[in-house]
C-alpha cells in the first residue's frame, strides 16, 4: 500500500515538474504590427523574437526613436495578407489607415486582428499599453512604463498648475491641426496651455488656413520637425505679413517627430519641451528651490 502511494506521489511530482517546465519555457505570443505608433509600444515591451514583422517606416531613423532596434525585425511594406498568415502570428495590429480587406481576410482565417486609432486621452493610452502588455504576457513591463509616465506627468502638471494659461495651436502639414479627442490635445493641456483647436470646438483632425490661424491670436505655435525643410502650408504662417507684427509675442515650438511616433516616456519629453518653452520662468523657479 505504502509503495503504491509512494509510486503515485513520485508520478504526481514528476507531472508537476513537467507542467512547471512547460509553463516556464512555453513560447510567448507572437505579433505582427502594421501601425507605426503600435510598433513604438511593442518595441518597448516585447522580447526579441516576439515581433514577427513591423512597418517599413518604423525602421527609418527619421520616423522612430527605436529604429535601430526595429531594424532587427522583418519589415512589411504592404498589407500582405498571405505573407502575414504564413508567419502564424497570435495577434495582428492594424492602423487606422491600414487596408480593411487584409484584416477581413486574416479574420476569416482565424487570426486575431485589432485596429488601432490614435488615443483620445492619457487614460486611453495607458489602457492600450496595459492591453499590449497583457497580450505579450509582459504585464509587469507595461505597468512599470505606465507608472513612470504617470509620475512624470503629475510632476510636470504641478510645475505649470499656477501659470497663466497660454493659448497654443498644433499646426502641421498642409494646414492641419487637432482639437478635442486627440492625444496632442492632452499633451498641450498637460503642458499648462489651452489648445485653440479644442477651444473653437474642433474634434479630431481639421484644417485651418493661415489667415484664420493668425486671427485666433495664438501665444504658442507648435510644429514638428517632420520634413521641416519641405515647404508646407503650416510653415508659411512664419512668413505671413501679419505674423511679422506678432513675432515677438508668439513662442514657436518644434517637437521631435520621432518622439511623437514613440508612445511612452518620449511623449512626456514632448510635454516637458512645450512646458519649458511656454513657461521658462516656472522651471527657473523650480531649479532655484
Amino acid at each position: 500500500m505504502f509503495l503504491f502511494l509512494k509510486f503515485n506521489l513520485k508520478i504526481s511530482i514528476c507531472c508537476l515538474l513537467i507542467a512547471v517546465a512547460v509553463t516556464c519555457f512555453a513560447e510567448k505570443p507572437k505579433v505582427v504590427s502594421l501601425d507605426t505608433r503600435v510598433d513604438g509600444i511593442l518595441l518597448q515591451l516585447a522580447d526579441p523574437g516576439q515581433i514577427l514583422a513591423i512597418r517599413e517606416s518604423s525602421r527609418l531613423p527619421e520616423n522612430s526613436l527605436l529604429w535601430k532596434q526595429a531594424q532587427a525585425i522583418p519589415e512589411l511594406s504592404h498589407n500582405a495578407g498571405e505573407e502575414i498568415y504564413k508567419m502564424h502570428p497570435d495577434y495582428v495590429y492594424f492602423g487606422a489607415w491600414s487596408d480593411w480587406s487584409t484584416q477581413r481576410l486574416l479574420k476569416r482565417l482565424g487570426i486575431h486582428t485589432e485596429r488601432w486609432g490614435e488615443p483620445e486621452s492619457w487614460e486611453q493610452l495607458f489602457a492600450e499599453i496595459h492591453l499590449l502588455g497583457d497580450q505579450l504576457e509582459h504585464q509587469e513591463r507595461a505597468s512599470l512604463l505606465v507608472d513612470a509616465m504617470q509620475q512624470r506627468l503629475c510632476a510636470l502638471e504641478q510645475v505649470t498648475a499656477t501659470c497663466p494659461r497660454k493659448r497654443a495651436i498644433y499646426y502641421v502639414g498642409s494646414g492641419s491641426t487637432k482639437g478635442q479627442k486627440c492625444i496632442i490635445n492632452e499633451m498641450i493641456e498637460s503642458a499648462g496651455m489651452i489648445n485653440i483647436a479644442a477651444e473653437i470646438g474642433m474634434e479630431g483632425m481639421g484644417k485651418l488656413d493661415v489667415e484664420s490661424l493668425v486671427m485666433l491670436h495664438p501665444d504658442v505655435i507648435i510644429f514638428t520637425d517632420y520634413q521641416k525643410d519641405t515647404p508646407t502650408l503650416s510653415r508659411q504662417v512664419l512668413e505671413h505679413p501679419v505674423f511679422d507684427q506678432l513675432r515677438d509675442q508668439i513662442t514657436v515650438i518644434e517637437l521631435d517627430y520621432r518622439k511623437m511616433n514613440t508612445p511612452g516616456m518620449a511623449y512626456l519629453d514632448c510635454v516637458e519641451l512645450m512646458a519649458r518653452a511656454a513657461y521658462p520662468e516656472a522651471f527657473r523657479d523650480l531649479c532655484a528651490k
